[in-house]
């Protein structure tokens, strides 16, 4: 595997945060986590350039959903996937957290840090009356 074969200029904030939350709905919950991170290409026309990507955790496993959406190779152990793409600043989100920084920001990320409202709904989704 190279970085270059897993890099998608696309829509991997999108896909990623649609990948959990269908395993939600499909599974009545999800173990899966979300990860905004930034990457550095190694390769092509990206090669040294860092760049914003969404990903998907699953235990020690990665899903690569723009490689999915492709029908490519996507799942790809933790430490290389790490590794290859010089994964640094990830920012991780469970369900709840994902649904509250969509609801707040109004998009599929990156999201700037919780605010007062994200944690607010992060409470109410947990089931806090706060």
């Amino acid at each position: 595997m190279s970085w270059e074969s897993i890099l998608k200029m696309g829509n991997c904030y999108m896909t990623a945060y649609d990948y959990v939350f269908n395993d939600h709905i499909k599974n009545n919950g999800t173990k899966l986590l979300l990860v905004h991170a930034e990457v550095t290409g190694t390769g092509g026309n990206v090669a040294g350039i860092k760049y914003g990507h969404a990903f998907v955790l699953d235990g020690n496993f990665v899903i690569d959903t723009e490689a999915l959406a492709k029908g490519l190779p996507h799942r790809y152990p933790y430490e290389e996937y790490y590794a290859i793409g010089k994964v640094e600043s990830e920012e991780i989100y469970n369900f709840n957290e994902m649904l509250a920084h969509a609801q707040v920001n109004q998009h599929y990320g990156p999201w700037p840090p919780a605010n007062a409202e994200v944690n607010r709904l992060i409470n109410m989704l947990k089931g806090d009356k706060k």
